[in-house]
């Protein structure tokens, strides 16, 4: 109990300064935990813009019906194997009729013309396997090798600079929260270090009295437990009051960010306890300092 008077001795002496130093501290702490979040939401919207994409396969006009199989099998042991295995990926055999088929309703004259080419449209129409799902990146060029496929096209070229743009984002989110977290420990090493000079005559008082290392540095050590304890506290109302909504701005910026889970409530015991882990830390490191102060005395 005595420790504890002792700890709370600069809310008595500059309470100001303890509540803008907490309020500090939540907001730091809060950045930080919103910085992480969205670092970590923008990976399976990257996985998906990387491996998610249709591969369109053609092939040669001689293949024969035998061949198509051959080549489908083929394709089929390619998607069903290794890092593919549970790529959920579908394959489709479009043949030349049901190319036409699509090409009804959007484009009834175009249509119509190639089958007025007779048997001949076969040989204008190309024969393709259209290949879609969570498919590695090797993928495409295993297929291109294929005998009979003359040729292969793949989605994912179309989305290379969005999934870029992601990277980057997530590159600047991750080197945000490290300046955060250098201006939360920065912000935190300064109150105690305040503290200290509040605690001088106390911790010289204890020293005379035979007090060991350990307790010289409980002091400083409790005021920034209730520091630390209360920054993690404030951090975690504000997620509180915005967390329902982050998502939902998120998505406004970009379609891509459909996939975002929603924050979950687990982060906020995590910014509790960030804020405990810091205060506590740098409280007990730092009271090596009053230490020295008090030997001196």
């Amino acid at each position: 109990m005595f420790l504890l008077r002792i700890a709370l001795r600069p809310w008595r002496s500059s309470w100001g300064n303890q509540l803008l130093a907490i309020a500090s501290l939540g907001i730091l702490i809060f950045f930080s935990a919103l910085l992480y979040w969205f670092g970590a939401s923008v990976s399976p919207v990257i996985k998906r813009l990387t491996n998610e994409q249709i591969i369109t396969a053609y092939l040669e006009p001689s293949v024969t019906e035998d061949q198509q199989v051959q080549v489908v099998d083929s394709i089929r042991v390619i998607v069903g194997s290794g890092a593919n295995r549970d790529s959920g990926a579908s394959i489709d055999l479009i043949e030349p009729e049901d190319f036409l088929a699509k090409l009804d309703q959007p484009y009834p004259e175009l249509a119509q013309q190639l089958r007025d080419l007779g048997p001949e449209f076969k040989t204008v129409v190309p024969k393709y396997i259209n290949i879609s799902g969570d498919l590695t990146g090797d993928t495409l060029g295993k297929i291109k090798a294929l005998p009979f496929v003359a040729e292969t096209e793949s989605s994912a070229d179309r989305y290379e600079s969005v999934s870029g743009a992601f990277r980057a984002f997530k590159i600047i989110s991750l080197s945000l929260l490290g300046g955060a977290l250098v201006a939360l420990i920065t912000a935190m090493v300064l109150l105690s270090r305040l503290n200290q000079q509040i605690f001088s005559d106390s911790l010289s008082v204890f020293r005379l009295l035979g007090a060991d290392e350990t307790l010289l540095r409980m002091p400083n050590t409790i005021a920034g437990l209730i520091t630390g304890l209360s920054g993690g506290v404030v951090a975690a109302l504000i997620w509180l009051s915005i967390s329902g909504q982050l998502g939902d701005w998120l998505r406004l910026l970009s379609p891509f960010f459909s996939e975002i889970p929603e924050p979950g409530y687990a982060i906020i015991f995590y910014q509790v306890i960030l804020g405990v882990l810091i205060g506590v830390s740098i409280g007990f490191l730092l009271g090596k300092t009053s230490t020295r102060g008090s030997k001196q005395t």
